[in-house]
């Protein structure tokens, strides 16, 4: 059996889209990922030389009509920190998406409820945009999905206030939807790291604001040998954990916030 060489055969690909019309946008979901499991399975060189391999092709003058994207749920920068290879991504644009306006929000829900039996009136649309928060597609998919099993045992078509009140309670105590931003910080970050700032989320998802000095006090306990502010903003702001307000943090979605403080008690806090 001969043995593939996925390198070579990529880099023939792209050169091959310079001969066609259209130009080609490559996305590569959940990158970060890729990159932890080559380190993990073929070690920290294969990581770097693919790391090579993708920025040779992104600085590479004679490729115009290819544009690689790289997606994922946590920065890149954490997970090549290990490999001291930042360099070779030092080239790339950070896109952030923002949250859905409401007028989008609302379009998106006509969407997703187009041709279904349940209907939801203005003021009630209004009701569940304002309960979502933030207004992240998936979000807003959780609350429809989960008032449409609501409504479907008694075949009722009209959501209510109390439907929507409901649903939120129930994703919020199911909680499968959000289990992966907890246990992402234990898969890309040092345990000690990862330790401060599921303490730091417990503390700002029992609080308003979080106060700032209080996060300082917390990480010469915790991390005394780590830049608490850099951990932070490079983690729990950048990756849509929190949002610095004022002198202090806070979630920025009210439904992780919720599901955060349901998780971790406020009796779990240790002063």
């Amino acid at each position: 059996m001969v043995e593939l060489d996925h390198k070579e055969l990529l880099l023939e690909f792209i050169q091959k889209l310079e001969n066609e019309e259209e130009n080609v946008v490559l996305f590569l979901d959940e990158f970060p990922d890729v990159i932890q499991a080559i380190i993990k399975n073929d070690g920290p060189e294969k990581a770097i030389d693919t790391l090579t391999t993708l920025r040779s092709i992104r600085l590479n003058d004679k490729l115009k009509k290819f544009t690689l994207v790289f997606a994922g749920s946590i920065g890149l920068e954490h997970v090549i920190s290990t490999l001291d290879r930042t360099k070779h991504v030092n080239d790339l644009k950070t896109i952030h998406v923002d949250p859905l306006t409401s007028p989008e929000a609302t379009e998106l829900i006509a969407q997703l409820t187009e041709g279904a039996t349940m209907k939801i009136a203005e003021d009630e649309k209004i009701y569940l945009i304002n309960k979502t928060g933030h207004l992240l597609p998936y979000y807003i998919q959780l609350m429809i999905e989960k008032c449409d099993v609501i409504l479907r045992p008694e075949q009722r078509p009209g959501l209510t206030v109390e439907d929507i009140d409901l649903a939120y309670k129930l994703i919020i105590k199911e909680g499968r939807s959000f289990e992966d931003w907890e246990h992402r910080l234990s898969k890309y970050l040092s345990s000690e790291d990862a330790g401060y700032c599921k303490e730091i989320l417990m503390r700002c998802a029992h609080s308003e604001v979080y106060p700032i000095v209080e996060a300082y006090d917390l990480s010469k306990r915790i991390i005394p040998n780590t830049h608490y502010k850099q951990l932070i903003d490079d983690v729990l702001l950048k990756d849509g954990y929190l949002v610095e307000e004022g002198k202090g943090y806070r979630f920025l979605s009210p439904f992780l916030k919720e599901w955060w403080a349901n998780r971790h008690p406020k009796f779990e806090i240790e002063d």
